[in-house]
């Protein structure tokens, strides 16, 4: 029986400020600690995704969101991968990292993501969008196909209105779950990159803490969420954990701390 709250940790998309969105969940690291993060459901939607999969690797592990960011996050921003400034492209990176990162996960020993981290997508069923909650995968081309579909747009992710996921019509999660937390009643920190203005994101479920961190460092929109050039996304990085250690004290009281 569940005896207490579960506890979720959220992740809004962001598109191009998910380098931001990294640097400040670095400092989340640092303030809070690995040990209770762990306590938490890691979830995230659309590049939140990619957040929260690399948060989830850390908790469990030596590395943190430094190295992520190095390894994978600052990746989306390289010459090569920019070809068409970041269009249609970006899926096919997207799924190739979301390959390496689980291969990563199976190779180091990090816990099976099943009930420990999950994302949400946005299936077409009859001509509507209905939210879906995925925390189980069969192998790297399994997951690395769902976090291409958590965050495909259209003329981003790639050509056509959707991707495919077993066999489903599937669009960016964020779309109908842009909160994605798994259970109702569980106790929720939401780290929302998205302008708080954003329609996807009105929703307000009970037990739940936002962390509205665009508005802690007046994120322009859409301007700082595009996928501009490395050492841009350097920047970003920075911004967003300078933001963080800013903010610890909102940060401690979101987590609870004492």
């Amino acid at each position: 029986m569940q005896t207490t709250p579960r506890k979720e940790l959220l992740f809004s998309g962001g598109a191009g400020a998910l380098t931001y969105e990294m640097g400040y969940v670095q400092a989340i690291l640092e303030i809070v600690g690995k040990p209770k993060l762990r306590e938490y459901i890691i979830g995230g939607v659309s590049s939140g995704a990619a957040c929260a999969g690399f948060l989830y690797c850390a908790i469990h592990s030596e590395y943190d969101l430094r190295y992520w960011f190095a390894k994978s996050g600052r990746r989306f921003y390289e010459p090569p991968n920019k070809k068409f400034l970041g269009l249609i492209t970006t899926g096919d990176l997207v799924y190739e990292l979301g390959k390496e990162y689980y291969e990563f996960c199976k190779e180091k020993g990090i816990p099976d993501f099943k009930g420990r981290f999950h994302c949400g997508i946005s299936v077409i069923q009859n001509f509507t969008l209905e939210k879906e909650i995925l925390d189980d995968f069969k192998d790297a081309d399994d997951f690395g196909a769902a976090i291409k579909a958590t965050t495909f747009l259209p003329g981003i992710g790639g050509f056509g209105i959707y991707t495919r996921f077993r066999g489903k019509k599937v669009m960016d999660g964020g779309l109908t779950c842009g909160i994605p937390y798994r259970y109702a009643d569980s106790d929720k920190v939401f780290v929302n990159v998205l302008p708080d203005r954003w329609p996807f994101v009105r929703e307000r479920p009970e037990n739940t803490y936002f962390l509205n961190i665009s508005e802690m460092s007046q994120l322009n929109f859409p301007m700082d969420y595009w996928l501009w050039k490395e050492t841009w996304a350097d920047d970003m990085f920075l911004k967003g954990y300078l933001t963080g250690l800013k903010t610890q004290d909102e940060i401690k009281k979101a987590f609870k701390i004492n």
